[in-house]
């Protein structure tokens, strides 16, 4: 249960954290992309078989390392609440890979520093995949 609501503004500014980490990864703007985590952030896909990247630098160098163009992805059904003093956001994705259309979801922690919301802690889950259609 939410300890307090967020008001709609902070919704807002939540909301397009979540977009543009997408849309800069996949733009492969490496300078926009690591604004979008703290500076002691957490990315774990390794349940898609990729190591745990602690803090920013080490998560732009490892998604810096995909091949231009090989990923798109789509974000949707965002859901933020502040739950024992932290926000936490859950949201869907999609993405197109090297030929496989993969889906799972996001458990995200976000904070509010240097006057914008930025992901803590990124915890990546694999609910599906398959082909993509030739």
């Amino acid at each position: 249960m939410s300890d307090q609501v967020l008001d709609p503004s902070e919704l807002i500014e939540i909301h397009q954290l979540m977009s543009t980490y997408g849309l800069f990864l996949d733009a492969q703007d490496w300078d926009r992309f690591g604004g979008v985590f703290t500076d002691d952030g957490v990315f774990d896909a390794s349940v898609m078989g990729w190591t745990r990247c602690d803090g920013r630098a080490a998560i732009v160098d490892t998604m810096s390392a995909l091949p231009p163009g090989s990923v798109t992805h789509m974000g949707s059904n965002v859901f933020a609440e502040r739950v024992d003093g932290e926000v936490r956001v859950i949201s869907k994705w999609m993405a197109a890979a090297g030929g496989t259309l993969m889906g799972g979801r996001y458990d995200d922690v976000v904070a509010h520093t240097d006057g914008a919301w930025r992901i803590r802690e990124r915890m990546v889950s694999l609910d599906w995949t398959s082909p993509a259609a030739s």
